[in-house]
């Protein structure tokens, strides 16, 4: 069931996001010439509309430049080097009106993994191929979600079953009798390595100018 999220959380978690953004970015100048520099520029733009309440929500067909740096990994080493990915990221998450998973918000993907594996357990399927390391996959992402820092969204790389571009395609044939063990799986995948919440999500967008939600 998609939980909704309110326009002001989005402007929020915008805001919040472009100022790591433009803080990576200090030593380069808001150009049209350089990635950096668009990205700058874009951020800038993000926070006026914001600040004058005329960004929509969801903002998808708003948002270009940085959707097309991230998915070209056009931004220089150093950016990436002290986390802009993981910021584009949330933004563009955002973007699509869904909320992004914070340090505050790990006991809840807990509680989504334990569901998961319980059910996992209780349906016998631990003995089929390959679920021997999702299960070891996502007792090592629960532990490793003990923590007050930052570390979402992680990295494919270092899992036993994750670290496979077709881990889905993988597993879905022995999920084909229950749909709700594809969602459930998809759902803790999109938390933990994309860092959004698919059941959290902006579901009524608002025109611009309209009052904010409280």
């Amino acid at each position: 069931m998609v939980k909704p999220v309110t326009r002001r959380e989005i402007y929020e978690l915008t805001v919040k996001y472009c100022d790591r953004v433009l803080e990576i970015l200090q030593d380069w100048e808001p150009s049209n010439d350089t990635p950096p520099g668009r990205v700058i520029y874009e951020c800038m733009w993000l926070k006026q509309e914001i600040a004058e309440n005329r960004l929509p929500v969801p903002f998808y067909d708003e948002l270009l430049t940085i959707r097309y740096v991230y998915s070209h990994g056009d931004m220089p080493r150093e950016a990436y080097e002290k986390g802009i990915e993981r910021y584009l990221r949330f933004i563009i998450a955002l973007s699509d009106g869904y909320r992004i998973v914070e340090p505050k918000d790990y006991p809840e993907v807990q509680e989504d993994i334990d569901r998961f594996l319980r059910r996992l357990r209780d349906g016998g399927w631990e003995s089929k191929e390959g679920v021997p390391e999702l299960i070891a996959d996502l007792e090592a992402i629960r532990e490793k979600l003990n923590t007050t820092e930052e570390i979402i969204p992680l990295p494919f790389e270092g899992h036993k079953f994750f670290d496979n571009p077709d881990w889905f395609s993988w597993v879905r044939p022995f999920f084909d009798e229950s749909p709700e063990m594809q969602s459930q799986l998809r759902e803790v995948a999109l938390e933990v390595f994309e860092g959004q919440f698919e059941r959290y999500r902006y579901t009524d967008p608002v025109p611009p100018q309209a009052t904010l939600e409280a």
